[in-house]
């Protein structure tokens, strides 16, 4: 299956499993393994050439690739400075603003504000996507031990139409970030490039395979086109054990499109690796605003972009530890604020080291933030009417 939709270094690993199993392989099949995987890397690595040469093609608004270890070493940035810091008593106003809400039942309120994470993170891939009445359903009867939504129709788009499949995926959403709740909530667990892949193992864990929404064409040996309706995702391991680059696409500015040049897939572990240590240096530190490191997370690792898809969803989640070392709530983007987080996302990668580099981004985290409460606020207000 791998090898007919191009997986080609995840079929040519399983043929090589395969044979380090069997005691009487044919020679043959050693051979013809050796030779497909050797044709495998050189193709890779020519792509590898290709991609770092097309620079000059993303550098409008500043989304060429420049590595995250040479540019954004938080030591080297003032965060003592007012351009790194909200006002002290507007992040105290979102702590109070949460305390309110969960003061009466703190685990189902927290279940509530997880479930309506799941889904917004979801929404903001392109994932799947529900409409209102299907969000309030899922934020109000939760969705890890029942389907509640197996009789309904309330998907309003995305890649995922299988009502099964969509929540399976929340289910993932859901575990993934629990499970940084428990174990990040303080600073006696470092952040690690393992536990990273195994916390995307865990949240893309359904999304491994699926149905294609659109399917893809593929050419045979005989150079006709036929359909691939499979997505296969490679997950809990970085790109740069499968060889693969990847490019973003942004909204057009005045009518001219733009894409994102992410890491080369030959220094992506190396770039996880100082990005681990650098967030645990700087968590740790007593005088970074949360908004900031979570700020920094989101854009450090989004632009290092180290696994094959997932890369959002697991920044937010990631980006949420900073947040709930300092008494917040994880971080939760709505989807009607999709456009302008990206937006500032992405300005933070074309502005670094500048002036105005993190201060739009942190307000519209932290704004974020308090309108997912406001969410819930008015979820409960409505309940009780």
């Amino acid at each position: 299956m791998r090898w007919s939709i191009d997986v080609n270094f995840s079929a040519i690993e399983l043929y090589e499993k395969i044979a380090s199993q069997c005691p009487d392989v044919d020679p043959k099949f050693i051979n013809w393994i050796e030779s497909v995987k050797k044709k495998i890397s050189l193709g890779a690595d020519a792509e590898l050439l290709r991609y770092k040469s097309m620079t000059s093609q993303f550098s409008f608004r500043g989304q060429q690739w420049r590595s995250t270890t040479v540019y954004d070493d938080p030591e080297k940035i003032p965060i003592n400075e007012p351009r790194f810091n909200l006002d002290p008593g507007a992040i105290n106003d979102v702590r109070t603003q949460w305390n309110n809400l969960k003061r009466n039942d703190p685990p189902a309120m927290l279940a509530k504000y997880l479930s309506y994470h799941c889904v917004e993170t979801q929404a903001i891939e392109g994932t799947v996507k529900f409409d209102k009445a299907g969000t309030t359903i899922l934020v109000e009867l939760g969705f890890l031990h029942q389907n509640p939504i197996h009789n309904s129709n309330i998907l309003a788009g995305g890649e995922v139409t299988d009502r099964a499949d969509a929540v399976s995926l929340l289910r993932d959403t859901y575990k993934t970030i629990e499970r940084v709740y428990d174990f990040f909530k303080d600073d006696s667990y470092p952040l690690t490039p393992q536990i990273v892949c195994e916390l995307h193992g865990l949240l893309m864990k359904s999304n491994r395979v699926l149905p294609a929404l659109q399917a893809r064409k593929r050419k045979t040996s005989h150079n006709a086109d036929y359909p691939v309706p499979i997505h296969y995702t490679h997950i809990g391991r970085t790109r740069q054990g499968i060889k693969v680059n990847v490019t973003a696409n942004t909204p057009s500015t005045a009518g001219i499109p733009g894409m994102i040049q992410f890491c080369p897939w030959d220094t992506v572990d190396k770039e996880l690796s100082n990005f681990c240590e650098r967030f645990n240096k700087l968590s740790q530190r007593k005088d970074a605003d949360p908004f900031f490191v979570c700020a920094w997370t989101q854009h450090v690792f989004v632009t290092i972009h180290p696994f094959e898809d997932g890369n959002g969803r697991l920044s937010r989640i990631l980006a949420s530890i900073p947040l709930l070392r300092a008494g917040l709530p994880p971080l939760c983007i709505p989807q009607d604020l999709k456009n302008i987080y990206l937006n500032w996302l992405n300005l933070v990668r074309e502005h670094r080291g500048t002036a105005n580099d993190y201060k739009s981004l942190m307000e519209h985290l932290s704004m974020a933030v308090a309108s997912s409460i406001a969410y819930l606020e008015d979820l409960g207000k409505n309940s009780t009417s």
